[in-house]
């Protein structure tokens, strides 16, 4: 039986080492594609929709970057859905400080996230509607970056490229790194058409492709993934959703370990809810669809799921077999792979400044297991997830709003 586990166990790291390869291949391609990227003719209307609900303490910050963004033809709409704080107060200080500044601010009674951004989508004017949080903001040439992903009549929605603001800490550190190496890898999901994930922060979208699929479902808790999956329904061959590394964004980090598993189960959670009402695009076959997204992306994302259920019992194997052995080369080429691999996401990452890889790269050297803090964390997660699976079905319904606790950002 140990055989047979010990095989299991080698074959799975041989197929994970192919994928991760992979994926660095998928994200080098993605660089050397970019030089030939279509340019948007034209600087077309952008709507920034700000859904915001209690967030006096970052609202300001979030509009003083967008007034930073240089491209002139934007308005941003900041939608308040019945905030029980100072939000609506701060937003009309702050307007009444920058009068020339084309913000507007809604007002609706409390009604979750997805239906204060579709209030936002019903207002835009723009072509180009962007989803900015209220606790995130944008690098100053962010905007004037957006048209060029749409030169490409096929692309109907982008994801920023979102970058942790550090505030000191261990578990802000931790983040950093996971963020910087996630994103490097949807540069690859790109390039094989598989990406079904593009977050909220930062996303961007046509208008009229919104309109077309009326807006965002308020009844799950990853409105925006449950967005993408509906976007995608329609077909990822004659239309696609892209990445766009050049539009960059940055958001608090979490703060404590026990936010940081609330946020993910509602990541975790939200996209089994999201799964379940798109199952159909699941091995779907019709021309329309690319098979790696359904066929493999898809099916891979629940089946990296279960695999992560067992990890704990593979990884007590392993350690075991090689104290046994006494194999201490076994682990140090696991740590010297993560290792480089770390260091090669930061130091082909364009988006960094050098200053910032430079000292990035040497504390690479102990991401290995300070990423088992991330790794506890997504599984307690998991656990709470499969906890509650069987009430999936049932938990469709009100989307909620769900805060952990951010830095003050005054």
């Amino acid at each position: 039986m140990l055989t047979i586990l010990a095989w299991l166990i080698v074959i799975l790291g041989i197929a994970n080492l192919i994928r991760l390869m992979a994926m660095v291949v998928g994200a080098d391609v993605y660089d050397l594609r970019k030089s030939r990227q279509q340019k948007y003719l034209g600087e077309p209307m952008i709507t920034v929709v700000v859904p915001a609900y209690n967030e006096e303490l970052g609202i300001a910050r979030t509009l003083d970057s967008l007034a930073a963004n240089s491209y002139a033809n934007k308005e941003i709409l900041v939608v308040d859905d019945g905030s029980r704080d100072r939000t609506r107060h701060v937003v009309l200080a702050w307007k009444a400080l920058n009068p020339d500044e084309p913000v507007w601010l809604i007002r609706q009674h409390n009604a979750g996230k997805a239906a204060a951004v579709n209030n936002g989508i019903k207002h835009a004017k723009g072509e180009l509607v962007m989803v900015l949080d209220a606790d995130s903001v944008l690098a100053p040439n962010a905007l004037s970056e957006v048209p060029q992903y749409f030169a490409d009549p096929r692309v109907v929605m982008t994801a920023a490229n979102v970058k942790i603001l550090e505030n000191g800490s261990l578990l802000s550190l931790v983040q950093r790194y996971e963020y910087l190496v996630g994103y490097r890898l949807k540069k690859a999901l790109n390039v094989y058409n598989m990406e079904y994930i593009i977050g909220g922060v930062g996303s961007t979208f046509r208008k009229s492709v919104a309109n077309q699929v009326e807006g965002y479902d308020t009844d799950t808790m990853t409105e925006d993934i449950d967005f993408t999956l509906k976007l995608l329904k329609q077909g990822n061959v004659e239309q696609r959703v892209a990445y766009a590394p050049t539009v960059i964004a940055y958001t608090e980090s979490v703060l404590s370990f026990g936010d940081l598993v609330k946020q993910r189960f509602r990541w975790k959670y939200g996209r089994m809810q999201s799964f379940l009402k798109n199952r159909e695009l699941f091995f779907a076959s019709q021309k329309k669809y690319d098979k790696r997204l359904t066929w493999y992306q898809l099916p891979y994302s629940l089946w990296a799921e279960v695999m992560f259920f067992l990890e704990p019992f593979m990884l007590a194997l392993v350690m075991t077999t090689i104290l046994i052995l006494g194999d201490l080369l076994t682990l140090t080429s696991v740590y010297l792979t993560t290792t480089f691999y770390v260091m090669w996401n930061i130091w082909t990452d364009e988006s960094e400044s050098k200053r910032s890889k430079w000292r990035l790269m040497p504390l690479s050297l102990v991401q290995y297991p300070l990423f088992f803090i991330l790794t506890a964390v997504e599984y307690a997660a998991l656990v709470k997830c499969l906890a509650r699976l069987h009430q999936l079905r049932s938990s469709l319904g009100h989307g909620t709003w769900e805060h952990v606790a951010r830095a003050d950002a005054r």
